[in-house]
């Protein structure tokens, strides 16, 4: 059962999507970063080789420089992700904004989490270019349209701004004592590092609230199904220490 569009739909229509990746690797202060993604009703042709398949719906890799110059952010590589969506037959289930446009009885079928490989920007600062982005959908870009999650991913980055804005954050101290080598009895001494960490009470309370609303596609790059509250809390931390 082929994905396909039972009315018509804007040509140039375009869903931003983001979703929150911690970078890969085992040290102590692990990245990460937010990586928005656009969603287009036309099927676009995808290598059959490939083993990981392309997004077929993903804004084509030539259109990003104008959609980027539309949202006012710089231009920058764009890099490919393996993302996990819910999909049936041949392709991800489309979003809420563009599931209007597709037939009753592909979002009636059965859906499961499936690999694939997606475009992506990243977002260096994504407290305001957020903000920025999330006013031109609304009032100037008429063909753009903010996804659930690019809205979620949004309300919680404002939620955290406001948190700083008000000084809700104290210097902390954090510990680590690495595993003795091998062969060897005698642990490691203790390093300490200092770091930032969000005032518990407002924080916990913010964190608590956004993990019961948090789409399950903000963490799509993660394999499986992440718990909300630790993927929402390792964010915070890494743009915390980007902006104190």
């Amino acid at each position: 059962m082929a994905r396909r569009p039972r009315d018509r739909v804007s040509s140039a229509m375009k869903v931003l999507h983001a979703f929150w990746l911690p970078e890969p690797g085992d040290t102590f202060v692990q990245a990460g970063a937010l990586r928005l993604w656009a969603e287009v009703p036309q099927r676009q042709p995808t290598s059959r080789t490939a083993v990981i398949s392309p997004h077929p719906f993903q804004l084509p890799r030539a259109d990003w420089p104008a959609l980027l110059g539309l949202l006012g952010v710089p231009h920058a590589a764009i890099e490919t992700y393996p993302v996990q969506l819910p999909s049936a037959a041949d392709a991800p289930l489309p979003s809420p904004q563009l599931a209007k446009y597709w037939a009753d009885d592909l979002l009636e079928a059965q859906a499961v989490l499936h690999p694939w490989a997606l475009d992506c920007y990243p977002l260096v600062n994504p407290v305001k270019q957020l903000s920025d982005m999330h006013f031109l959908a609304l009032h100037q870009a008429g063909e753009v349209q903010p996804g659930s999650d690019f809205l979620f991913w949004y309300w919680f980055t404002q939620g955290l701004k406001r948190l700083l804005v008000r000084d809700q954050y104290l210097p902390a101290l954090v510990y680590r004592q690495d595993p003795p080598p091998k062969g060897k009895r005698k642990p490691l001494l203790y390093a300490v590092y200092g770091a930032w960490q969000w005032a518990p009470e407002p924080f916990e309370q913010l964190l608590a609230q956004a993990s019961m609303c948090m789409p399950p596609v903000c963490a799509a790059g993660l394999d499986g199904l992440a718990q909300g509250e630790t993927l929402l809390r390792h964010c915070a931390e890494v743009l915390l220490d980007g902006l104190v």
